[in-house]
């Protein structure tokens, strides 16, 4: 799938942040995030809100910011969990980025934590961590949620991206759990136009996955940087069910919340050469 610009990246840190925190007016914070057991809704806004402004440090000094904490002013937003101190603190924050961002345009080189990338990369991974997170907050409050159909392909896309990434696979033991000789599964999304091509092949292997993008004529397209591992990180996989078939040879799965647009479902068919194992 194409990537949907830089500046469409960066303004979407501005819409998915309103649409946050439009869910959240007369919240109570202390309640659990359902799909991030480890985190109250006000850790998981501190966890957002720390990342933008981590990450916008980063590319408007052009220094490696490892240590967020103790290196980006306000990086763990304000004392107490005050939803109006935190609803505006994380506002700050996304204009600041969205700003930053793009004014310093797709490919200038920044790196949080131990990871460099460009710019380009960044606006991305904020905007797509927000729609992920909104999705959080609210199954979290009941809400309703709804996301374009391009935005939710693209986190299918950059997941599987950022999971095949070899130091991911390094930090994370349960990647090594996730094996399938001769298993595949299949990811369409049943209700988008053709022409985003929405689905893709993932192959499961003794050693891990190897997946690629599925074209709108149904010919398997590689990823830019050829097959690759990949694996669905805890809050993901908690937000899918599966069940097999009557007779063994075929499972399906429903997408969580992200998925869903307006009344319609953008919904997923995942499909195995055999019964998914426990």
């Amino acid at each position: 799938m194409t990537l949907l610009g830089h500046d469409r990246y960066c303004d979407e840190v501005i819409t998915q942040t309103d649409l946050l925190r439009g869910l959240l007016k007369g919240a109570d914070l202390s309640v659990i995030v359902p799909t991030c057991p480890d985190w109250t809704l006000a850790q998981l806004l501190r966890h957002i809100g720390g990342n933008l402004r981590a990450a916008e440090t980063a590319v408007r000094t052009g220094t490696a910011v490892v240590e967020p904490d103790k290196q980006v002013p306000e990086a763990a937003g304000p004392a107490g969990d005050d939803l109006l101190a935190l609803d505006a603190w994380l506002a700050d924050g996304a204009a600041r980025f969205a700003e930053t961002l793009r004014e310093a345009g797709p490919a200038t080189e920044a790196q949080v934590w131990t990871v460099r990338q460009p710019t380009g990369f960044w606006a991305r991974r904020a905007a797509l961590d927000l729609v992920i997170h909104r999705a959080d907050a609210a199954g979290t409050v009941h809400a309703d949620y709804t996301v374009a159909p391009e935005l939710a392909a693209d986190a299918v896309d950059e997941l599987l991206e950022l999971i095949s990434d070899p130091r991911l696979a390094g930090s994370s033991p349960r990647l090594a759990e996730l094996r399938g000789p001769g298993k595949s599964i299949h990811l369409h999304a049943t209700d988008t136009d053709a022409g985003l091509a929405a689905e893709w092949l993932i192959e499961l292997g003794a050693d891990g996955f190897t997946w690629c993008c599925w074209s709108s004529t149904g010919a398997c397209l590689p990823t830019a940087s050829g097959w690759r591992c990949l694996a669905r990180p805890p809050c993901w996989t908690s937000g899918w069910t599966a069940s097999a078939c009557s007779d063994g040879s075929n499972a399906r799965a429903t997408a969580p919340a992200i998925f869903w647009r307006g009344t319609r479902r953008l919904s997923f068919e995942l499909t195995s050469d055999d019964r998914l194992g426990g």
